[in-house]
């Protein structure tokens, strides 16, 4: 079942009527009636008008390579995995997500996970040098504060998407 109504219409999804245009770069993915997504509904890597388990995920030809910036300099076949890296983390560790600023993500995660968080966010900024993680621990959590310039907003609101449905997937 997907968020389309019956009579074909978008329901209120953002993605339009029948018709859908294929997304920017020409992948297509697809609703569960088999109508093909519009860039209003491609977020994240997935479809946002089906449900999750109909949702169709990022690939490294798909809309993952679309919002990385030329500067990333992780080569092409390894960005998938570094991507199910950061939702793994998200997946389990991720308590709080807010963002005070729009190039500023605060993350809380449990403290058990703070040798998996630096290590990967000194991975991250390796090859993405824009990137800026800060770290405390407090009693609620380990907090990580990621900045980027102004020009990079958009690849964290990619970041603070993802956080953000790992979370209420919870």
């Amino acid at each position: 079942m997907n968020r389309h109504g019956s009579d074909g219409s978008a329901g209120g999804c953002g993605c339009g009527p029948a018709g859908h245009a294929a997304p920017p770069g020409g992948t297509t993915a697809a609703h569960g009636d088999g109508a093909a997504c519009g860039p209003e509904c491609v977020s994240a890597g997935s479809c946002t008008c089906a449900p999750p388990e109909e949702a169709t995920p990022a690939t490294a030809t798909g809309p993952i390579v679309e919002w990385v910036p030329e500067e990333c300099t992780l080569p092409l076949a390894e960005r998938p995995a570094r991507e199910t890296e950061f939702e793994a983390l998200f997946a389990a560790a991720l308590r709080t997500v807010t963002r005070p600023e729009p190039t500023r993500l605060h993350l809380v995660l449990a403290n058990a996970y703070r040798d998996t968080a630096r290590e990967l966010a000194g991975r991250e900024r390796e090859c993405c040098s824009f990137f800026v993680f800060s770290f405390a621990s407090h009693d609620d959590g380990l907090h990580l504060d990621v900045t980027v310039p102004a020009r990079h907003t958009p690849i964290l609101d990619e970041l603070a998407g993802r956080a953000a449905s790992a979370l209420a997937k919870g």
